[in-house]
């Protein structure tokens, strides 16, 4: 059954005597009934749709058995039933569609998902699930690899005492230096800025530092900025020339001033040429002015993590700025993040707009270099 023939037994039924049909039949008569109209008490006005004569006509007499009849009065209302039935099935039906047609496109727009994460690009760091330190994607962490090979290149000594009563330690194994150069070399691999600084620390100048424990006696990892107080080292003074050879102090004690890391001054020359000091900024907006790079770095790191809540992993680093960077002494450090919100994978990195900038502040007044 064609639409179009739905539609037509649907006008013919609407276009017909209202029902409900009925009929009635006496000695003389047959008849067929329906509703002229309804009278608002509730009864209605009866409309006589067929009349068959039984008697005095001058044609043969016939009118519907009792069959045909019950199908006759019953025909509007069995039809009026269909067509309702018929428009359910219809709603259903589209309801079903829809609903197909909603799992296709959510099946589409999945596929299209997958594609889009299959062709997205890992984030360049990575956070080792292991240890928590960052490395380059595809790499191995050098952090574990460096655990790992001191594990194996280290064996547990126990001192002895000679025949003289003395303590014997054996010689340093010259595997345990390659493990420690092994893995030196391989944090230079990765990419990883590694450097040593005046009070012995091993450290990236940005998060991480290896230094000696002195209440454990072992060495130990470190946030840059969780250091011990400085070690005993042999330190110069960067005033050139200068009479002062190199002493072994300590630094702190000594009372001697820092400019950047590995540029110290002796007593003598200590107020002597301009003083380095160390701008935090963030977008040209200056925060504030520090008399070391570390304190600044910090203060940029510290309004960074800020910006996010303790569910959103967020790992930070220091790059020296491309138009400086063959004069790392002098040349201002950029600040980038990749943060990795709770439920998402892979994160975002970029540069956050934060800065440290050396400035060189004069101790006098040069009449000469204001002309």
């Amino acid at each position: 059954m064609t639409t179009n023939h739905i539609a037509e037994i649907i006008a013919r039924h609407k276009a017909a005597t209202e029902g409900p049909w009925w009929f009635d039949e006496s000695e003389s008569c047959w008849r067929l009934h329906g509703v002229m109209f309804r009278i608002p008490s509730g009864g209605v006005m009866n409309k006589q749709i067929l009349k068959a004569p039984k008697r005095n006509t001058p044609y043969a007499e016939y009118w519907p058995e009792a069959a045909d009849a019950t199908f006759l009065a019953n025909a509007w209302g069995d039809i009026k039933a269909l067509v309702a039935q018929l428009a359910s099935d219809e709603l259903a039906y589209e309801r079903l569609r829809v609903a197909l047609e909603s799992a296709k496109r959510g099946r589409q727009d999945a596929r299209a998902r997958v594609a889009d994460l299959e062709a997205l690009t890992p984030a360049q760091v990575q956070t080792c699930r292991t240890c928590g330190a960052g490395f380059t994607y595809g790499q191995p962490c050098s952090v574990c690899e460096f655990k790992a090979r001191m594990a194996a290149a280290t064996n547990v000594i126990t001192p002895r005492n000679d025949e003289d009563g003395e303590v014997f330690v054996p010689q340093t194994e010259r595997s345990y230096w390659v493990a420690i150069a092994d893995a030196l070399n391989t944090a230079q691999a990765v990419g990883m800025p590694v450097g040593i600084d005046l009070d012995g620390t091993l450290t990236d100048h940005a998060h991480w530092s290896v230094v000696w424990d002195r209440k454990t006696e072992q060495w130990t990892v470190a946030g840059y900025d969780q250091r011990g107080e400085p070690a005993e080292e042999w330190v110069r003074c960067s005033h050139s020339p200068c009479p002062n050879a190199e002493r072994h102090a300590r630094v702190a004690e000594r009372g001697w001033s820092a400019g950047v890391p590995g540029a110290w001054k002796c007593p003598q020359h200590a107020e002597a040429g301009p003083l380095t000091v160390y701008r935090a900024s963030h977008d040209s907006i200056v925060m504030g002015l520090y008399t070391t790079a570390a304190e600044a770095r910090k203060h940029c790191e510290t309004e960074m993590r800020r910006e996010y809540d303790k569910s959103t992993t967020v790992s930070l680093w220091w790059r020296e700025d491309e138009d400086t960077v063959d004069q790392p002494k002098d040349g201002e450090q950029e600040l980038y993040v990749h943060a990795t919100p709770a439920g998402m994978s892979p994160g975002r990195t970029w540069n956050s707009g934060y800065m440290v900038t050396p400035l060189e502040v004069a101790s006098e007044y040069d009449e000469e270099a204001d002309e």
